[in-house]
């Protein structure tokens, strides 16, 4: 069947009609509800998208960290409007001095308040120079932004660091992670920064290793390899780092981990069920540089790495950790009083 669409003469006072001619009743009836399927599909992938997404952040930030960052995040916006900095200036530029050291600050504060941070090796860190922080990667990696605050308070050096592709996708943290130099992390991206004289964190467990590793503090390297690659490449030191307690700040629950593991592994969604945001006693190491060695191979790297970075968590941490003797440490530091 033709259809005709009726003309509407603009100089006449009739309405225009919203309708086509020559067709029948039942071929109107089904476009119409063609359309009305088609929005409601539209409508409801939108509103589950967003759902999920919300689900999703709810998972991985719980409600004190989700506080923590946007709190900071509505500063660093209020900076840029305050000092009219326009988008075409570079994020690291000198513009944003004061914004870091005024965050650094609070996020200092924060940490001796909430959890009596402390960090015990900074004197190993380079005063110049590109190096690689591999640290092991708690079930949030709150201290992370502790470690940057004082490094920056304390030597006067910006630590860059590397993330998951998701913290990007949180909306509204895009100008704090780009200010404080968070990288999604491509090993062109990492090799750059270290060969600019930069420090660069980097947790080679991921996300994996936050979510599964549990209270007994095990590694989950796997056969990642990455960054001893960029050290290589990049010819720079790597440092072991860990923070005491780390999963007795935030932790993952135990029932259902192994369909969880499933899942994330088929999947890669980060949505394992995350509390916590006790305030246990958080105090990172930073242990002696490995040296970069041209007669050191990549292998040879990640195992030296590894080592350094376990031998760090079996020197200070008691394991299987406990939420309770992690905040009576607050008080009574049970590893000073053994030395």
């Amino acid at each position: 069947m033709e259809f005709e669409v009726e003309q509407c003469n603009p100089s006449s006072e009739e309405p225009c009609p919203l309708f086509i001619t020559g067709a029948s009743n039942n071929d109107t009836m089904t476009m119409s509800a063609l359309a009305i399927v088609l929005g409601t599909t539209w409508l409801l992938y939108w509103a589950l998208s967003r759902l999920l997404l919300f689900v999703a952040i709810l998972n991985i930030i719980p409600l004190m960290v989700f506080v923590f960052l946007y709190t900071t995040s509505i500063y660093c916006h209020l900076y840029k409007t305050w000092n009219h900095i326009g988008e075409d200036l570079v994020f690291t530029a000198s513009v944003y001095e004061r914004a870091r050291n005024n965050i650094a600050w609070g996020w200092d504060l924060i940490g001796k308040i909430w959890f009596g941070f402390e960090i015990q090796g900074l004197e190993n860190l380079p005063k110049e120079g590109g190096a690689i922080l591999a640290y092991y990667h708690g079930t949030i990696p709150i201290d992370i932004y502790f470690i940057i605050s004082k490094i920056r308070l304390e030597c006067n050096r910006s630590l860059n660091t590397v993330a998951d592709r998701f913290v990007y996708k949180l909306h509204g943290l895009k100008l704090l992670w780009r200010i404080f130099a968070v990288n999604i992390g491509t090993r062109e991206v990492c090799v750059r920064i270290l060969k600019e004289g930069n420090l660069l964190a980097i947790a080679p467990g991921g996300t994996r290793e936050a979510y599964f590793s549990g209270n007994t503090y095990t590694l989950m390297w796997g056969q990642r390899k990455g960054f001893a690659k960029v050290a290589m490449e990049a010819k720079v030191p790597i440092i072991p780092v860990f923070t005491r307690n780390c999963r007795e700040a935030f932790r993952t629950p135990k029932l259902g981990r192994g369909i969880l593991r499933w899942l994330y592994e088929k999947t890669r969604a980060p949505l394992v069920p995350i509390y916590g945001g006790f305030p246990v006693k958080l105090k990172t190491f930073i242990g002696p540089p490995i040296q970069w060695d041209p007669q050191m191979t990549v292998d040879d790297i990640v195992q030296k790495a590894h080592e350094a970075v376990e031998g760090l968590v079996h020197k200070h941490q008691k394991i299987p950790g406990s939420i309770r003797r992690a905040f009576l440490e607050r008080f009574y530091d049970s590893e000073e009083k053994e030395e």
